[in-house]
């Protein structure tokens, strides 16, 4: 029995042993398979990586390469990886890694466009697409060259931001470069705006086409490329309005290239077919420096250089240096214009009345202006043309002359019973106003609304404004006095002086441009042309005024010469409008003793309206 025990034993033992034998020989077959596989993956994917047609890469977590397939070297012109060609920022630069770095700690993966380093003229510059993991303790990763497609991409790209006629940037471009160019601003370097108006292209137009004027306009958008060179980038606001950006270049010197640019338009006509039509034209330029506003303010204030320009004469570049603080304060203007057009708040803008006095009658008649008026965030006056200016850039002209008409009729309203002296009251009609159907409709729904007082009005639109559109101020004029007030064309003799006109616009009133009155006494034609319209007007049973009217020896002359209306700081300067209900007469504002010596002897009476 105990021989047959220890036989088991054995038996045991050694089939422990043998089973032992057999899982040690599996294991070692397993492992020995495993590495063979791993071999053989790790040889295809050596293969893979050798041959693929990407460029495919290792890299440490400091930025170095540890491998490179042969269609990367190749790409990057790696002959072997060392110190120098070894790391990432040598080949697409510091912030190339830094954005791979901060896209892989983001997302554990990245894929981005990035751009080879060119360190040599003959190195051309191409671009990539790499794509990356992070892979415990290195970079895994693929570099593909799509230079082709992303030049195709950037063509289009530009070709969307330029205009298609003269290939100057377009309204979209000219955003782009405006808000780069004020944010190089911001990094200290210097931008400079230039606004060019071509003052001839609707005449061109009208006489040869506009298949003509296009053509001319390429002629002038390529010469002026020519003359501005790579310091001057061109852009195209509207059919004969470009503005010019300067970056980094000086005042002195961008407007030294924007004066070759007019002098060769001036001195070199364009062709129309083989006629040649010379250019009249215009610039503003505005050196500007870092303030608080924004691309659309700075175009503004390039365009207003230009008007200032246009006014200074053609062929003519206006400068101005900006500084922070004055940009500051035009931004702040330009803001309260914009609140203005909210209809949220009309903090800022008042009225005040100038009187108007009767040469005929002048302590029987109480007559006035309606004059519009602006203070800035500090309670500063703003000038009135600077205001009207920058209302018609930002279009909201009719919104304010609406205000003021509303409120001039609501102040006639509440001081009806004060004003039994009062023949008419001025308020003047901004072009931009008579040119909006929206607004002549809401101007006659205020007539309808205040008649009792609307009848006292005296429309006054300016004599450039009305010869434009005849037809327009003729049907506009004859509404108006079918509602009960009057008509007067501002500014009178001022451009046109040609009256033939006058039968086609039964104006009620000629008010003559202040420039023949301020300085008359002066010059005897200034007198025989206000002579000459005082006889036009008795002739066509207008009533005569005459603004600016600074002193008594002004004043005598106007009234020898038949003159029915004064206006003038002889007579008094703009009062609020409070203390108007409060006088007798125009002439009760009067300080000045000798004038009021002079008007109270007796007077016949007035030419009225």
């Amino acid at each position: 029995m105990v021989a047959f025990d220890n036989l088991a034993g054995s038996e045991l033992l050694f089939a422990l042993a043998v089973s032992a034998l057999l899982v040690f020989v599996l294991v070692v077959s397993t492992r020995w398979a495993e590495r063979r596989s791993r071999l053989r993956s790790q040889a295809e994917l050596e293969r893979v990586y050798s041959v693929a047609p990407i460029g495919m890469f290792s890299l440490s977590l400091e930025g170095r390469l540890t491998n490179a397939n042969p269609i990367l070297r190749e790409m990057l012109d790696i002959p072997e990886l060392n110190a120098h060609y070894g790391l990432w920022e040598n080949h697409f630069g510091r912030q190339a890694w830094i954005r791979l770095v901060n896209a892989l700690e983001t997302d554990g993966q990245a894929e981005l466009e990035i751009h080879n380093l060119r360190q040599a003229p003959h190195i051309p510059r191409r671009s990539y697409l790499v794509k990356a993991v992070l892979d415990n303790d290195r970079i895994e990763g693929s570099l593909q060259d799509i230079t082709g497609h992303a030049d195709a991409i950037s063509k289009l790209r530009l070709q969307a931001n330029r205009d298609p006629l003269t290939d100057a940037l377009n309204p979209k471009g000219i955003d782009i470069h405006l808000a780069d160019g004020l944010r190089r601003l911001e990094e200290g370097k210097a931008l400079v705006l230039g606004y060019l108006e071509l003052n001839s292209l609707k005449t061109l137009n009208n006489l040869y086409g506009k298949s003509a004027g296009d053509d001319v306009l390429k002629q002038i958008c390529e010469r002026a490329g020519q003359a501005l060179g790579v310091d001057g980038q061109l852009g195209r606001l509207t059919g004969s309005e470009f503005l010019i950006f300067f970056v980094n270049v000086g005042l002195e010197k961008a407007r030294k290239l924007c004066q070759s640019v007019l002098d060769d338009l001036h001195a070199n006509p364009c062709l129309v077919g083989t006629t040649p039509f010379r250019f009249n034209a215009s610039m503003g330029l505005v050196g500007i420096e870092p303030a608080q506003i924004d691309a659309h303010d700075a175009v503004l204030v390039a365009k207003r250089a230009a008007r200032e320009a246009r006014g200074a004469g053609l062929n003519h570049v206006v400068v101005h240096h900006h500084s922070a603080e004055a940009l500051s304060a035009q931004s702040q203007e330009l803001r309260l214009l914009r609140k203005f057009s909210s209809g949220l708040d009309v903090t800022g803008f008042s009225v005040v009345m100038q009187p108007i006095m009767s040469l005929h009658d002048p302590f029987g008649s109480l007559d006035f202006e309606v004059l519009l008026r602006m203070h800035d965030h500090k309670g500063v006056l703003v000038p009135t043309g600077t205001v009207i200016s920058a209302a018609e850039e930002s279009g909201i002209m009719p919104l304010i002359d609406h205000w003021v008409m509303s409120t001039t009729l609501q102040w006639l309203h509440n001081n009806q019973h004060r004003l039994n002296n009062t023949k008419f009251v001025c308020v003047n009609l901004n072009g931009m106003s008579l040119n909006d159907d929206s607004f002549v409709e809401m101007f006659f729904a205020l007539f309808d609304r205040y008649g009792h007082v609307g009848r006292k009005l005296l429309i006054e639109i300016t004599e450039s404004v009305a010869v434009k559109d005849m037809e327009r101020t003729r049907a506009f004029i004859l509404r108006v006095q079918d509602k009960g007030a009057k008509v007067a064309l501002d500014d009178f003799g001022a451009g046109y002086t040609s009256f033939a006109y006058l039968k086609q616009l039964p104006a009620n009133a000629l008010k003559i441009d202040g420039t023949f009155i301020c300085n008359m006494n002066e010059h005897p034609t200034d007198i025989a042309i206000v002579r000459a319209i005082v006889a036009l007007a008795k002739s066509l049973d207008m009533i005569s005024i005459a603004e600016w009217v600074e002193d008594l020896a002004t004043l005598r002359t106007l009234k020898e010469l038949g003159l029915d209306y004064v206006q003038g700081y002889v007579i008094a300067r703009p009062q609020l409008p409070e203390l108007i209900p409060y006088a007798l007469n125009s002439a009760g504002f009067i300080e000045d003793k000798r004038t009021r010596q002079y008007l109270s002897y007796g007077q016949p009476k007035a030419h009225a309206l």
